[in-house]
């Protein structure tokens, strides 16, 4: 039942909206809207344990998943550091896990950051 309902919203979807509008100037940005209620009532009662069986679907799955939070919440320093910044300890831990798993990465941390504190360069200071 569930993949009809699939089905049926896609080619709905596509009736509906061909081609995505652009967002921004830049033409590799898309911005993409849909209004769904069953969506929203599925969606809202999902955590991160029941979210598990999807993001391990398969490597590309796992890929995209770790690229979104990266791109959401994480931050590249002079191409030497990636940091991800979360208030969610068991959303790093499972990034964490996932790194390492499927990827053979080795991260560490997750650390405490304190508010008021800055990166300048090599060392932190407060401000």
């Amino acid at each position: 039942m569930q993949r009809s309902l699939v089905k049926l919203w896609l080619r709905y979807w596509i009736k509906k909206y061909r081609e995505p509008k652009r967002w921004g100037r830049r033409p590799s940005l898309w911005r993409v809207y849909y209004r769904s209620k069953t969506f929203h009532i599925w969606f809202r009662g999902q955590n991160l344990d029941t979210l598990k069986q999807y993001i391990e679907h398969n490597r590309e799955t796992v890929k995209y998943f770790l690229r979104g939070i990266y791109d959401s919440d994480g931050n590249n320093y002079k191409c030497r550091r990636i940091f991800l910044v979360n208030s969610n300890l068991k959303l790093l831990k499972y990034t964490q896990y996932l790194l390492k798993k499927y990827f053979d990465i080795r991260a560490t941390g997750p650390y405490i950051q304190k508010k008021g504190w800055k990166h300048n360069d090599e060392e932190w200071r407060e401000v």
